[in-house]
This record gives structure tokens, C-alpha cells and sequence, in this order.
């Protein structure tokens, strides 16, 4: 099975523009072999900061990043920055995401003052003998020790989002549903607009919006079903089959009858090659 490898390109521009130019084809090899990928994880882990035990096995996501004990390795978690980052994650979508941070060091006891004063607020795991390095083989650079796993642990995207913009917006555009990624790592659906605030709707006035879904892999994707949040919201689409490079037309109709104020509505697309649906968001203000 062949696929367009657009997100592969994509990574590539991103990671190798602040890459040294003798330094390119030995990245671009790596982030060639990470994706599609399967890490392999513990089924759970044990938060160094609370204790607590985390599930790394019923999440849509998984955001790892592997910091090694090479240098400062205070200096490379960037506590403050993966908060913000993350943070803006719980801003934009419902996906359940897990954002582990492995952490391999000797100095534990430095470690948990360090995610302690920065008011680390997500899953952290010293793995004081790397044995979940030991497993998966992490590459050395540290650009390429960040991975977007989908819901079985493949990689679909690499890249620290916390180093590089463009990375982070990917991540947002994969979790929030913008972009739907192949098992082999390439992009596989894209939407026009994700997201659309229509403004204020009369009470028992009928909006109407299209979204447009783009095939831009390699073979014909099949809609499977789509679901709305309520019914007030229904979605429709003529032809449920998109082949190569085609698109299909998602029109949605919102109409509330009964409450006024701000709504948030969604509809899943679900696809029969694909794990993650594409999420449509409608917003807006019901007035009398």
C-alpha cells in the first residue's frame, strides 16, 4: 500500500531547516524510521512527583518525550514550556491526550524539586535504570526525542513542539482532528475549517455550514459514520467514498428550538481506515 508522504515532508522542512547542513541526511534518515513506528510503554507508570498510577493504555493520544542524562538535564525538560503548551492542548480539544515525560537520571531527589517548583502539572517518570530507552532505542538528537503516538503507541508525528512552532501546531492540528494521519506517518484527511463561530442565530432559526474534507493519501477512504453532539446538529454527505486526491462536502444544519445563549456544537467523522475521526466544530450565540 503506497502513501503520499506529506507529513514526512513536512517534519523533514521543519526539523532540517535548523539542522547544520552535513547534519541533514543523518536526520532525515531518523525521522524517516520513526514513523508508523510502535513504542513499546509500560501499561502503567508511576507519577514522580504525586505517586499516583497512570494508565498509558486508554488514551486517543500520547505526547512522549524522552529526556536523556547527557548534560543538564534540568536545563533540557523546559518545565515552563511544556506547561504552556500543554495547557493550550486542554484549550482546544476533548481528545484525551496523556503527555508523558521520561525522565532518565540518577538524581531523583533534584529532579522532583525541579517539576516541584515549576509547578509541573502532567505525567512525569524517572526511569532511573532507561529502561524504556533500552526498549525503544530513542534517537540522541534532542529534537527527535518528542513522538505523537495515536491510541495503539505508533508514531504519527516526531518533533519537540516546545522547541519549534511549526511542530506545535501540527500537534494541535493532529489532536484537535484538523489533520488525519496513516499508519505509515503520512497525512491522510484534511479539513478546510475546522472550527466555525457563526455569530448570533435567532431561536428556532435554521444555520446552515459545509466543511470540506480533503483525501490527500495514497488510497480511497470510506466515511464510515458520522456523530453529532446533540440533535439539533445533523450532518450530512452525498458520497461517503473520497478516492485519491477528491473531496467530500460534510453539510451541517444547527436549529435550536428551546435555549438561548452561547452553544458549542461537534460532529465525528469516523473513517473505516483511520483510528481518529476528524472533529467539525460549530459555535455561536442563540438569541430571541
Amino acid at each position: 500500500m503506497k502513501h503520499l508522504i506529506y507529513l514526512s515532508i513536512l517534519i523533514l522542512t521543519i526539523i532540517v531547516t535548523s539542522c547544520a547542513q552535513n547534519d541533514k541526511a543523518r536526520v532525515m534518515e531518523h525521522v524517516g524510521q520513526w514513523f508508523g513506528r510502535h513504542l513499546h510503554l509500560p501499561t502503567h507508570i508511576i507519577d514522580a512527583l504525586t505517586g499516583d498510577t497512570i494508565s498509558m493504555s486508554d488514551s486517543e493520544f500520547t505526547i512522549l518525550t524522552y529526556i536523556d542524562s547527557l548534560g543538564c538535564t534540568r536545563c533540557k525538560m523546559k518545565l515552563h514550556l511544556w506547561n504552556e503548551f500543554l495547557g493550550s492542548l486542554d484549550s482546544i480539544t476533548e481528545s484525551d491526550v496523556v503527555a508523558l515525560m521520561v525522565i532518565h537520571t540518577s538524581d531523583s531527589r533534584g529532579i522532583r524539586y525541579q517539576l516541584k517548583i515549576d509547578g509541573y502539572e502532567y505525567p512525569s517518570y524517572i526511569d532511573s535504570t532507561d529502561i524504556i530507552n533500552k526498549h525503544n532505542a530513542f534517537p540522541s538528537e534532542l529534537m527527535l526525542q518528542t513522538f505523537l503516538l495515536d491510541s495503539s503507541h505508533h508514531v504519527i508525528a516526531v518533533g519537540n513542539p516546545v522547541y519549534n512552532n511549526r511542530i506545535a501546531n501540527l500537534y494541535r492540528d493532529i489532536i484537535s482532528g484538523g489533520k488525519i494521519v496513516t499508519q505509515a506517518g503520512s497525512i491522510g484527511i484534511m479539513v478546510n475549517v475546522r472550527s466555525l463561530d457563526i455569530g448570533d442565530i435567532h431561536l428556532g432559526e435554521t444555520a446552515n455550514h459545509n466543511f470540506v474534507l480533503k483525501n490527500v493519501s495514497g488510497d480511497t477512504v470510506n466515511i464510515r459514520k458520522m456523530i453529532s453532539s446533540c440533535d439539533c446538529t445533523v450532518a450530512e454527505v452525498e458520497n461517503t467514498l473520497i478516492v485519491p486526491g477528491d473531496s467530500a462536502t460534510i453539510y451541517v444544519s444547527f436549529k435550536e428550538d428551546s435555549i438561548t445563549g452561547r452553544f458549542n456544537r461537534t460532529v465525528h467523522v469516523f473513517y473505516d481506515q483511520f483510528t481518529n475521526p476528524t472533529k467539525l466544530e460549530i459555535t455561536g450565540n442563540v438569541i430571541k
